[in-house]
């Protein structure tokens, strides 16, 4: 009976015998069992050695609110936070904030292995927990080198916070899609002369503080305006003017096209030249991005 089994034992795999300690683990603490379809696929480790865990170059910044917010949740309810990511070189991908904040508490850090993780899945990790803003991922960006990405946070950095929406599609090739996440998958190239984009921003700059007094919407008008902007046969110190003169009248800008309108309306009162009509040119433009993004997909498909 004995001879059976202890030949029952060596006949286990490692994984088995580390199960049946789970199992009786389990029973210990008066958990349900393992199912017959569950199996044990890694570990948890746990360390207070802090100085071992390594900041993922590219990674945003832990703010002291974050670390504020973990110790805080830790007090109320205990050490209940999910494990630390890192990969084989203890970089951290998901779990900075709990490191920093379980340093200062002097508590251990639990953490799991997930040996090939880098930037990207760093970034899709987080933005699970709390989301990354735009000026996140350009910083990730930069940091790690991209000359694109250094010229566009410069320009953050230069420009009213308000011109964020502008500077980007301006950048983006005088494009007016409203989609960032180019610029969040790292695709963001510079496509015009940086003199020109500068020229354009500090003309765009003029609008900011009079639509932040008497505007509604910032963002859409400063879309229009910028669309505006590279019309030919535009007047820009007129369309100036006119913005600014009729902005105490508070409109309320909805949407890109209704600024347009408005924008049209009173750049367009008492002009004898030829009416520019800002909405339809911008439609044209849309129905022109609108065919070459399906022809970059079926191209892309082809491949």
């Amino acid at each position: 009976m004995n001879k059976a089994k202890g030949q029952q034992e060596l006949n286990l795999t490692q994984s088995d015998r580390v199960s049946t300690r789970i199992q009786k683990s389990l029973k210990e603490l008066g958990l349900p069992p393992l199912m017959s379809t569950d199996k044990v696929v890694g570990y948890i480790y746990e360390s207070t050695n802090y100085d071992q865990f390594k900041r993922l170059e590219g990674n945003r910044d832990v703010t002291n609110a974050r670390k504020e917010k973990i110790k805080r949740s830790v007090e109320a309810v205990g050490q209940r936070e999910s494990c630390v990511t890192v990969n084989s070189k203890m970089e951290i991908i998901d779990g900075q904030g709990r490191v920093d904040a379980f340093a200062d508490m002097q508590l251990p850090v639990h953490y799991v292995f997930d040996p090939d993780a880098g930037l990207r899945e760093c970034q899709h990790l987080n933005v699970g927990m709390s989301n990354w803003t735009l000026p996140n991922f350009i910083g990730s960006y930069a940091v790690c080198g991209n000359e694109d990405y250094i010229f566009l946070q410069e320009l953050i950095a230069q420009y009213n916070k308000t011109l964020l929406p502008v500077i980007v599609w301006t950048v983006c090739n005088g494009t007016y899609n409203s989609s960032v996440d180019p610029v969040k998958e790292g695709q963001f190239k510079v496509r015009l002369p940086k003199k020109k984009i500068t020229e354009k921003l500090d003309y765009l700059q003029r609008y900011v503080p009079h639509l932040m007094e008497y505007g509604g919407r910032t963002r859409e008008a400063l879309i229009a305006l910028s669309f505006c902007y590279d019309q030919e046969g535009i007047d820009r110190e007129r369309l100036f003017e006119k913005v600014v003169e009729n902005l105490p009248g508070n409109p309320s800008f909805q949407s890109v096209r209704f600024a347009l309108r408005w924008i049209e309306k009173k750049y367009s009162k008492g002009l004898r030249t030829k009416i520019i009509h800002f909405e339809s040119l911008f439609d044209d433009e849309e129905r022109k991005n609108r065919r070459a993004s399906a022809k970059a997909r079926y191209s892309k498909k082809g491949k």
